[in-house]
């Protein structure tokens, strides 16, 4: 490889960019802390459901169904409306609570690994067996 004066050896630059491109990779594979619950929105469902999760640990939903028998029947589901508390169970996930009853709530997952996407939600009525069962209520932008 010739050099001319007043020019860096080609070699070099050829390494900068490399190690550029390893940087940028190396970046990308940082982990980041999921979302915290965003408290204070509204996720509306299709029909009539919604959920507000407050500052506090508590909230209120309207019409959020949740499983009463054994089976993950819809025919056995219940109806849980006014003020509820709410905990956090996993990254994305919250339990609802009135009285004895209880609902999950998970945020969406988008399609890389881990990522966390409060704007939509599910509600499981059944918990884990909730399967076909579980609603979709997405966030209301005027809140």
């Amino acid at each position: 490889m010739s050099r001319r004066p007043g020019r860096a050896p080609q070699r070099v630059v050829v390494a900068g960019v490399m190690a550029a491109s390893l940087c940028l990779v190396a970046a990308g594979c940082v982990e980041q802390e999921a979302p915290s619950v965003p408290v204070g929105e509204l996720w509306e469902g299709d029909d009539g459901e919604s959920v507000r999760l407050d500052a506090g640990g508590v909230g209120v939903v309207e019409a959020i169904p949740y499983g009463a028998g054994d089976a993950c029947d819809p025919e056995d589901f219940r109806t849980m409306s006014g003020d509820i508390e709410w905990e956090v169970v996993d990254d994305g996930e919250v339990v609802l609570r009135q009285g004895d009853a209880e609902v999950d709530l998970r945020a969406d997952r988008g399609g890389f690994g881990p990522d966390i996407i409060w704007r939509d939600v599910f509600v499981g009525p059944c918990g884990d067996a909730s399967g076909d069962h579980a609603i979709e209520l997405t966030m209301n932008e005027y809140g």
